[in-house]
């Protein structure tokens, strides 16, 4: 799934993985602070394909079985103290703080 590399350690700079340790991935209240540091700037370039094909992705999170998303996200080193509890409910609020709502 082409948004976790924007929590990887392979992808995301020093500097932002220091402030991202400091964040827990499981309080929604941390979650507007880690969509800015670890995504927001990387979205604003995507051209308007890779727009469309990133939403598309968050669309469909949903309907992707839980347990096969869980394995992708396992495959990630991720700077939080603890593995993300709800993919779906910060995933859901990825979309809604980069692109509105769903139509």
């Amino acid at each position: 799934m082409s948004w976790l590399k924007y929590l990887d350690v392979e992808y995301i700079d020093d500097t932002k993985w220091e402030s991202l340790t400091k964040l827990d991935i499981n309080d929604p209240k941390h979650w507007s602070r880690i969509i800015d540091l670890a995504m927001r700037e990387d979205v604003a370039k995507l051209n308007a394909i890779s727009n469309l094909a990133m939403k598309a992705v968050l669309d469909d999170l949903e309907d992707f079985p839980k347990r096969e998303v869980k394995k992708l996200m396992d495959r990630i080193c991720m700077p939080f103290e603890a593995p993300i509890n709800d993919h779906i409910a910060f995933f859901r609020i990825v979309r809604q703080e980069l692109f509105g709502s769903k139509e």
